[in-house]
């Protein structure tokens, strides 16, 4: 089996390949260690906001049972699950601080979808409960409070907006994560303003519960999403827009492959895609001669498909038997 090399030539002289090996295990370690200050200051800013998201959340239960709005509860019920949501993202951070190890050699790349699907469950779980009692209170409507559900409703635009511009910074899949959570979370606490204010300027109390059904189907709509990414990671799945046909004719098209077979792609976690294949290259070619091919093989998956992760078995001939 043939390794990716970072040398793409072979007039390279064995000097320059040592020092470029030299310069680039400097860069990967100034690399390392930023990333880990990023993450460092990213998980103290992910503690941060998941203690806000606590203290909007106990709010707005308090709120909801003393106003009778059910759209405040269900916002709440969201920011409860999102809280979850952004504490499996701090946790995400800190075993990807670990790194691979011999017991695990791909790292913790995967804590992400495995946290994705426990916080979609149960937020399915909540939403199916809130869908059932805004039902009935369109039936049986509440008189409902709607200044003080508008004015919560503003803390929560101002909270969950606050806390997505503090992660701005982050580069992280997790906060990217936790971000789009926030903002979800400042739109349905938009929601709520505008039906406490509906409410107060008209006394319709069923606007409420309309606006909780309007939440429950977009939260629901976006937590299948979120279930259906974090399943097509856990289950080896090839990562949506990425055709095995196309991955083959970017290989095909690097000069001395003739072949590709045994060919498979999967996510080691989000935006993390590793390919696996045998390459049958033309001619009987030295260590060093498929070694730099493999390197230009890497170079054009990555610059067309971002694969980060590549294995290659180089062969000279075609496979006796078709699995190997």
């Amino acid at each position: 089996m043939a390794g990716v090399s970072h040398d793409h030539g072979e007039g390279h002289t064995h000097d320059h390949r040592h020092d470029h090996g030299h310069d680039h295990d400097r860069d990967q370690g100034q690399e390392h260690g930023h990333g880990h200050d990023h993450r460092g200051v990213g998980e103290r800013r992910l503690l941060i906001v998941i203690g806000l998201n606590v203290v909007l959340a106990v709010a707005q239960v308090i709120g909801g049972l003393a106003f009778g709005s059910v759209a405040l509860l269900a916002d709440t019920i969201h920011q409860a699950v999102d809280v979850v949501g952004l504490t499996a993202s701090l946790v995400a951070l800190r075993l990807l601080r670990r790194g691979p190890s011999p017991q695990r050699s791909f790292g913790w790349g995967r804590a992400d979808a495995i946290g994705a699907g426990v916080s979609g469950l149960i937020l399915l779980a909540s939403t199916a409960w809130l869908l059932v009692e805004a039902v009935s209170r369109l039936a049986d409507p509440t008189t409902v409070d709607g200044g003080p559900v508008a004015l919560l409703g503003l803390f929560g635009v101002a909270v969950n907006g606050g806390c997505a511009l503090l992660l701005s910074g982050g580069t992280h899949l997790s906060q990217r994560a936790a971000r789009l959570h926030l903002f979800t979370d400042a739109g349905g606490s938009a929601a709520v303003v505008v039906a406490g204010v509906v409410v107060a300027v008209t006394g319709w109390s069923r606007v409420d519960p309309l606006v909780s059904i309007g939440l429950s189907v977009v939260v629901v709509w976006a937590t299948w999403g979120l279930l259906r990414r974090a399943g097509q990671v856990l289950t080896d799945a090839t990562p949506a827009g990425l055709a095995p046909e196309a991955i083959t004719a970017v290989m095909k098209g690097v000069a001395g492959v003739t072949d590709v077979h045994h060919l498979h792609v999967w996510s080691l976690g989000p935006d993390d895609v590793a390919v696996s294949a045998h390459l049958l290259v033309d001619g009987e070619r030295t260590v060093h001669e498929a070694q730099v091919l493999t390197a230009h093989v890497e170079d054009a998956l990555r610059d067309r498909f971002g694969v980060s992760h590549l294995t290659v078995q180089v062969e000279c001939h075609p496979c006796e038997a078709p699995d190997h």
